[in-house]
């Protein structure tokens, strides 16, 4: 089907832009003069694609930001079976709705366990703030923003 025929062709262009990304930063050493954001909807179409582990572990460093868009942990993990936990783990933040099956909510709400935010509420003469926990349900954010547990 089309996935068999554009799966190469992708990865292919995914393992260019993260040996580019990786020869810039091995070349100079400092930080990219500009963050990089890769949005890779209907992530599964590529398969088991390497070059996505060095981004989300090492690249991510260099500003280089990966966001996946999946529709089950099950896609990942079939397609990255024992580098699986090393996405999960290396992943910011986790947004997970309309899955269907209840363990994989399980899984997830295991991940992610439970957090404390401090919302601030903006009035029209102050600003205050307060603290609610907050249980996430969590698309996956290799980028610095929320840190699962791990």
């Amino acid at each position: 089907g089309a996935r068999e025929a554009t799966s190469p062709l992708t990865r292919m262009m995914v393992g260019s832009a993260a040996a580019t990304l990786s020869r810039l930063y091995n070349q100079t050493r400092q930080p990219l003069a500009r963050p990089v954001k890769l949005l890779l909807d209907e992530a599964d179409n590529l398969g088991a694609c390497s070059p996505l582990i060095n981004i989300v572990t090492e690249l991510r460093k260099q500003q280089v930001t990966a966001f996946l868009g999946v529709q089950s942990l099950e896609q990942l993990k079939r397609n990255y079976r024992s580098q699986y936990q090393t996405l999960l783990q290396n992943s910011d933040l986790i947004i997970c709705g309309g899955m269907k099956s209840p363990k994989e909510y399980m899984e997830v709400s295991q991940l992610i366990g439970t957090r404390t935010i401090n919302p601030i509420t903006k009035g029209k003469d102050s600003i205050s703030t307060g603290e609610a926990p907050v249980h996430w349900w969590a698309l996956m954010t290799c980028s610095p923003c929320l840190k699962p547990n791990t």
